[in-house]
């Protein structure tokens, strides 16, 4: 993902900019028959580049008795305050109980910088 930003610099930046994106977050769970009536927490993080929680979003489900439990998280903008790798992780577990880290995908971000020019004088 490329963005580019109109600034003087990176540190005239006087709050966090965010790319102004709604995007989901999708799963879809296969509950074992003993699992079944077990309620689960799921929780997504968007880890930055410095090891920052953006956010973490957990969701509780497990309270149909449906085999297949399918989950949506939606999500309104990006950060982009900094340059570089972050993660999105999946964790999940019983409620109440400690949740596992199951998957992890990798979004790199590179901010370009574009010089703000002066309006000609009149």
């Amino acid at each position: 993902m490329s963005v580019v930003a109109e600034a003087e610099s990176k540190k005239t930046e006087k709050k966090k900019p965010s790319l102004p994106l709604n995007w989901v977050v999708f799963t879809l769970w296969r509950l074992a028959e003993a699992e079944q009536g077990t309620i689960f927490e799921q929780s997504c993080q968007l880890i930055t580049p410095s090891g920052r929680v953006s956010f973490d979003q957990p969701l509780e489900f497990g309270h149909d008795p449906k085999e297949f439990q399918r989950n949506t998280t939606q999500v309104s903008g990006f950060p982009m305050d900094e340059e570089g790798e972050y993660s999105l992780k999946l964790f999940i577990g019983e409620k109440g109980k400690e949740r596992q880290e199951i998957a992890t995908y990798p979004v790199t971000v590179k901010l370009e910088i574009a010089p703000v020019e002066a309006e000609p004088d009149r």
